[in-house]
């Protein structure tokens, strides 16, 4: 791939803003908090993402969504947007806003990676399930748009982070497909559920740092 690439096991991005946004988990549920005014922006989600335009992108999984919401401190947020595949995701795990104004989601619940655009139309899709080998589900936890327009995905309970083209073809891989384990010399061989991927130095599909 060219450059560094940071695994972990668990992660929260941070938002970059003079009012940044907490994620709090409590009893395997999550609240996302303006951390300044307190208020409550969604239950049950996952990995606010602060975008662009100043609303706040939150993968909602309890509630088989993604979610743009506003956020204007001292306002209640509202809804102004919400990706569910055209109805068809479930557990929602990460949500990212591409550079083309669409949104590429992490379906864990089933086992796939899709781009949408700003009416929530599937354009692409990857799922994990359709390797040799492959647990019948893995429930994919992260996946990125990376600055060559490739994928990269945790596939979490397949034991890999696997880097996947336009083609849906595997470029790279990390891991071995559903065989935990752990090697000390190269992760290339054994990774135990991997639960989040990024290359360093690419924001390509996530809100960079200042």
């Amino acid at each position: 791939m060219g450059a560094g690439l940071v695994l972990s096991e668990r992660a929260y991005l941070p938002a970059r803003h003079q009012h940044p946004l907490d994620c709090r988990r409590q009893n395997r549920s999550e609240t996302v908090l303006d951390v300044e005014t307190g208020q409550a922006l969604s239950f049950a989600s996952d990995n606010p993402e602060l975008l662009a335009n100043g609303n706040v992108l939150i993968a909602d999984e309890g509630n088989n969504r993604a979610i743009e919401v506003t956020h204007v401190i001292g306002s209640a947020s509202t809804i102004v947007a919400s990706f569910t595949a055209s109805g068809t995701a479930g557990a929602m795990a990460f949500a990212s806003r591409l550079p083309n104004g669409n949104t590429l989601l992490t379906d864990a619940g089933n086992n796939r990676i899709v781009e949408v655009n700003s009416t929530d139309s599937v354009l692409w899709e990857y799922v994990t399930t359709d390797r040799p080998g492959s647990n019948p589900a893995p429930a994919p936890t992260r996946a990125v748009r990376l600055a060559n327009g490739n994928s990269l995905i945790s596939d979490q309970f397949n034991d890999q982070v696997i880097e996947v083209n336009q083609a849906k073809q595997i470029v790279a891989a990390y891991g071995t497909i559903n065989t935990p384990g752990y090697s000390p010399k190269s992760a290339l061989a054994r990774m135990n559920a991997p639960y989040s991927a990024y290359v360093i130095g690419d924001y390509t599909g996530i809100t960079p740092p200042f």
